[in-house]
């Protein structure tokens, strides 16, 4: 059982993570790579590359947010193997309290908008 699992071997979350496509530029290992996020937290993001990808590889990423251009250092902390890459997940690098506050706002916006939108259909 790992450290943010529980007995069931459920994931447990301190931060909400929406599923949302948004454009993001990756640079690791002097390479960079156009991509779209999978999903999004407070913490972190979850994406698909083509970009050979390691357990604990540092990189940066910029996520683009409707009216906001986030920069910022990576660590990885999960990679699977897919038929096109690598699904990969990363945690952010020392976020400052505002950057957290700005993240929350900017998913629980990117989550409002999708319910509305599944409301209308």
């Amino acid at each position: 059982m790992g450290p943010a699992e529980d007995p069931a071997g459920r994931q447990r979350r301190q931060n909400v993570r929406v599923d949302v496509q948004l454009p993001i530029m990756l640079r690791m290992a002097g390479r960079e790579a156009p991509g779209r996020t999978r999903d999004v937290s407070a913490t972190g993001i979850g994406f698909s590359t083509r970009l050979p990808v390691e357990l604990d590889q540092r990189g940066e990423v910029t996520v683009e947010f409707d009216g906001w251009r986030f920069a910022k250092a990576f660590i990885v902390k999960f990679v699977k193997p897919i038929l096109a890459g690598s699904q990969v997940g990363v945690q952010f690098d020392e976020l400052t309290q505002e950057e957290r506050e700005r993240l929350v706002k900017q998913v629980f916006d990117v989550q409002r908008a999708q319910l509305q939108d599944q409301r209308r259909r």
